[in-house]
């Protein structure tokens, strides 16, 4: 995947899968785009230092990702420099814009110092992947919360 497209709702930082695909995205240098939904508020810094204790993680730990790769990610969706805030009700003219915003964003991407193959680590989880797709410019995989309606509508659209 090159490119990672977030589906920034409430809900998206409390899903361990959406978590961990995040982390993945950074340790793998992937390019993300977050589309803002306009519930999707700030995070605090105590959230992240303490998301073991709001989020079940063992999963992702068990496979690979430490705490500190699952609280970078989270601090980039912290203050995200590039993104696409979402309307409060998507209309065809407003999924148009969305759909051309997107191909005309600047992508960021989420990075480690050390980018060797050895150290970047891969953990499935495809819990928060609804789909992906291959184009001319590379591949894109959107990620949603599947506990979320609205974002699992939003992704399909996408």
């Amino acid at each position: 995947v090159q490119t990672l497209t977030i589906l920034c709702t409430k809900e998206v930082v409390l899903s361990p899968w959406c978590l961990g695909e995040l982390a993945v995205a950074r340790l793998s240098n992937v390019d993300v785009l977050p589309l803002l939904w306009p519930d999707f508020g700030e995070i605090e810094e105590s959230f992240v230092q303490n998301v073991e204790n709001f989020v079940v993680l063992e999963k992702l730990t068990e496979n690979g990702l430490s705490l500190e790769d699952i609280r970078n990610g989270l601090r980039y969706l912290q203050a995200p420099s590039t993104g696409i805030e979402m309307p409060d009700v998507l209309f065809e003219a407003s999924l148009a814009e969305l759909v051309k915003q997107m191909k005309n964003a600047s992508f960021v991407t989420l990075s480690e110092a050390d980018t060797s193959p050895a150290s970047v680590k891969t953990v499935r989880t495809s819990k928060s992947l609804i789909g992906s797709r291959s184009t001319d410019s590379g591949s894109h995989a959107i990620l949603v919360d599947l506990q979320c309606q609205e974002a699992i509508a939003g992704g399909l659209i996408l």
